[in-house]
């Protein structure tokens, strides 16, 4: 479900239900990241993101206090995982320009 929901996310055909989408993998990424394996390692499978990106991923994204700001951050992952095309589709339907999550932030 996860792996289908990722790729329903950055694809063109999916843009009109994007925002469910990003709910559901918001949900699914909240409630399992911290706790299964399996999830980890299907957002292994994802070009570019190392145990250390998906370190600093899960660590922002369970930072996040608000759920726009734990989807904005989902999304900023899928578009530097999928490359130009994934970046245009979630560009497309988001006011916020979508930037690196690749790089651990400072504290």
């Amino acid at each position: 479900m996860l792996r289908s929901a990722m790729l329903s996310a950055v694809q063109v055909s999916s843009i009109t239900i994007q925002p469910e989408v990003m709910h559901l993998l918001r949900q699914l990424l909240v409630t399992w990241l911290p706790r299964s394996e399996p999830v980890r390692q299907v957002l292994l499978t994802l070009p570019h993101v190392t145990p250390q990106v998906l370190h600093s991923f899960q660590e922002q994204l369970l930072g996040q206090n608000s759920e726009k700001d734990q989807r904005l951050l989902i999304k900023q992952l899928l578009a530097e995982a999928g490359g130009e095309q994934a970046r245009a589709v979630l560009s497309a339907v988001s006011k916020v320009p979508l930037a690196n999550v690749a790089e651990p932030k400072a504290r």
